[in-house]
């Protein structure tokens, strides 16, 4: 697919799925918008987005604060005016045994 001229948002896009997801939005002309509370989403945007679409950019952000939240969708809209898809993909894993409350 095309999604030149697109402006698409992914959470949790510095590692796993999420880094995959906005590596195949970039590949396919999207402007990909990175947002994560781990700063390797800045390297990964400089080194591997945006020499596909140069406009590529990377927000910090921890999405388990609202204030972050708004103010993450502040600066976006204030920057690049609106977006055209979220793929909320941020989320926090925790392994414990079965018998462990």
């Amino acid at each position: 697919m095309d999604y030149r001229g697109k402006k698409v948002l992914v959470t949790g896009a510095a590692s796993g799925i999420g880094r995959q997801i906005a590596l195949a939005y970039a590949q396919a002309g999207a402007l990909v918008i990175v947002a994560d509370k781990d700063y390797e989403g800045d390297r990964f945007v400089r080194e591997e987005l945006r020499p596909l679409v140069p406009d590529c950019c990377f927000f910090h952000c921890d999405l388990a604060l609202a204030s972050a939240c708004e103010n993450l969708m502040q600066s976006i809209f204030e920057q690049l005016d609106d977006l055209d898809i979220i793929i909320n993909n941020a989320g926090v894993s925790q392994f414990c045994s079965l018998w462990e409350e």
